[in-house]
């Protein structure tokens, strides 16, 4: 477990592509997570496009101690009529003292009986600091020029771009000199307008790779702060994999006077009471 799976509102489990393609729906809905013995159940959501499970994955991790460094296995629940798994969960203390870099050890320290089964799970050795960054830069979309490891080994993106955008090279300067200036604990979502955010429809699509990892996956309000003021717009989630801010950001687009090509950076506020990012505007005159 790394930090981004166990720390924060955003937290998430990734799964591994081939792993979630064999085992998991090949839908966005929500799967069952049980422990060996417990009659206790959590449903968290799995989203199938980004191959990440959110929402009561947190509430697994709160119940359950989960520490980063502890290991998960999740295996298949035999039996089940739906998508259900097993989760075996290590310590790192204990994993730390009795278990090696051999995974056939883990499993039989651990009352797995049949070997294979947690070979199945892809366990393995660690990936080198570089093969990490590469992995996790490909399923986030986010820029690894400024990609850096903390103290433990892990690394926070410092931010997600929008989809299908691409950055020429004075608005990556200019933007990756506002990222560094925020230093925010979590990625910085950066969108360019287009037509359809600020003249044609007045909706802002969020990425799907940003709100999957750090907004909550319901309908809610969300308040922007720009220059001291604020603006009260609505995230709403259409085909179960999209999310939009609406209401509200049309009033938010006009009194800022944002244009195609300007650059919003926003950055999620974690102590708010109510869910609340802080926009940063790089205008296209300023490029």
């Amino acid at each position: 477990m790394r930090k981004s799976h166990v720390q924060g509102l955003s937290a998430f489990l990734a799964i591994p592509k081939e792993y979630a393609f064999a085992h998991f729906p090949h839908e966005t809905t929500n799967i069952t997570l049980q422990r060996p013995g417990k009659s206790k159940k959590w449903h968290p959501k799995f989203y199938r496009r980004l191959y990440m499970l959110r929402g009561q994955w947190l509430d697994f991790v709160r119940e359950n101690h989960v520490q980063v460094g502890d290991i998960c296995l999740l295996l298949p629940t035999k039996g089940a009529r739906k998508f259900a798994f097993t989760v075996h969960l290590f310590r790192m203390t204990a994993a730390r003292s009795r278990v090696g870099t051999n995974s056939r050890s883990v499993s039989s320290c651990h009352g797995i009986s049949n070997p294979n089964m947690a070979l199945a799970v892809d366990i393995k050795e660690e990936p080198t600091d570089e093969e990490h960054v590469s992995s996790e830069s490909d399923m986030h979309g986010v820029s690894n020029k400024y990609q850096e490891e903390d103290s433990e080994g892990s690394f926070e993106p410092p931010y997600i771009i929008s989809f299908k955008s691409c950055l020429s090279q004075s608005q990556k300067k200019m933007v990756e000199e506002k990222v560094r200036a925020i230093q925010c604990d979590v990625p910085i979502y950066v969108a360019i307008m287009n037509k359809c955010s600020v003249k044609i429809r007045y909706e802002l699509e969020i990425s799907a790779r940003y709100a999957a990892a750090n907004l909550p996956d319901r309908r809610q309000s969300m308040v922007l702060h720009y220059m001291a003021k604020s603006w009260k717009t609505q995230m709403v989630i259409r085909s179960g994999s999209r999310w939009f801010l609406c209401e509200g950001w049309p009033n938010f687009v006009c009194d800022n006077g944002l244009q195609v090509g300007d650059i919003c950076l926003f950055e999620l506020e974690k102590n708010e009471r109510k869910l609340t990012m802080t926009v940063h505007i790089i205008f296209s005159e300023q490029l």
